[in-house]
């Protein structure tokens, strides 16, 4: 992925990490993804923010909006790519160090450890809590049919 792909690409790509993240084999048709896409227009704010190429991260966001708080998940993207960040106890600082590559988990682009820890990350900062590290977090909740939360 480049910063020259159309967003509605990277939505695509978003979208179906969001969907497949606990079973990579699974066949989506694309006209599923795409409704998933409309019923979820935060998407198109988030790979506004996300790192260029890291749909894994963009899905953990896209999950905590959906979980918990879409503006605190928005917010939460927007400040790691600024550096804004309350401290050293703020996910948002933990997170930021970890993408620079100075700590943490080990990151992969594209792999289910690097959804963990931004999953992590970003559901502590939406809850408001404070950390010490980062570590990796079991997934926040499973599909159901249709594609609602469980």
């Amino acid at each position: 992925m480049n910063d020259l792909m159309p967003a509605d690409k990277k939505e695509y790509f978003v979208a179906k990490q969001m969907m497949c993240v606990s079973n990579k084999g699974m066949k989506l048709a694309d006209n599923e993804v795409e409704k998933f896409i409309k019923d979820h227009e935060i998407l198109g704010e988030i790979v506004k923010y996300m790192p260029r190429g890291m749909s894994s991260i963009g899905a953990a966001v896209g999950k905590c909006a959906i979980m918990y708080d879409q503006n605190k998940a928005l917010e939460f993207l927007k400040n790691a790519k600024d550096a804004n960040f309350n401290g050293k106890e703020d996910p948002v600082y933990h997170f930021y160090l970890w993408l620079k590559g100075m700590g943490g988990p080990k990151r992969k682009k594209n792999d289910i450890s690097t959804y963990e820890v931004a999953l992590y990350a970003c559901k502590n900062y939406c809850l408001g809590k404070k950390i010490k590290g980062l570590r990796r977090s079991k997934d926040i909740f499973e599909w159901g049919k249709d594609w609602t939360v469980k």
